[in-house]
C-alpha cells in the first residue's frame, strides 16, 4: 500500500498541472534498474482498490513513459473499481476527451488527484492494482 497525505495546491489555470498530485507504481521495474520497462496489457480491464479519506477527485492513469507526455485516464469515485481498458482516454477531464486507449505499452499506473480552485487536504492510499483477463 502507498499512502499520500498533505495539501494539494490549487490549480492556477484551466487544465494546469500545478495543482496535481500523483501516487502510483511502475509496473515492471527491477529494484536495481534506473528506469522502468514498459508492459503491454493482455487483459480486458484493471481493478484498482484505494481509500480516499479526503474525498478528493480521483482519476486512474495509465502512463506510457516517464516523461508523462503520453497517458490515458478514467475518472473514479468508488473502490474497488474495475475499469475496462476501453474506458481510458487521453485528457479524460476534457469534454470531449482525447483519443481512446488502444492497449499501447505502459510503464506505470497512478492515482491522479487534480487540484481545485483552492488548496485542499489530500489523504489517499493506493491499495492494489490487478489486471483482469
Amino acid at each position: 500500500m502507498l499512502t499520500m497525505t498533505g495539501t494539494i495546491g490549487s490549480a492556477t489555470a484551466a487544465n494546469s498541472y500545478a495543482g496535481n498530485a500523483f501516487l502510483g507504481v511502475n509496473i515492471d521495474q527491477a529494484a536495481s534498474a534506473a528506469t522502468p520497462s514498459t508492459v503491454t496489457p493482455r487483459g480486458s480491464s484493471i481493478t484498482v482498490a484505494f481509500t480516499n479519506a479526503s474525498g478528493s477527485t480521483l482519476r486512474v492513469e495509465l502512463v506510457a513513459d516517464s516523461t508523462g507526455t503520453t497517458s490515458w485516464c478514467a475518472n473514479v469515485a468508488t473502490s474497488p473499481v474495475t475499469i475496462p481498458y476501453t474506458a481510458f482516454t487521453q485528457q479524460c477531464y476534457n469534454t470531449p476527451p482525447g483519443p481512446a486507449y488502444a492497449k499501447q505499452a505502459i510503464e506505470a499506473v497512478l492515482l491522479s488527484i487534480p487540484g481545485g480552485a483552492a488548496a485542499a487536504p489530500v489523504n489517499v492510499t493506493l491499495v492494489s492494482v490487478t489486471e483482469n483477463p
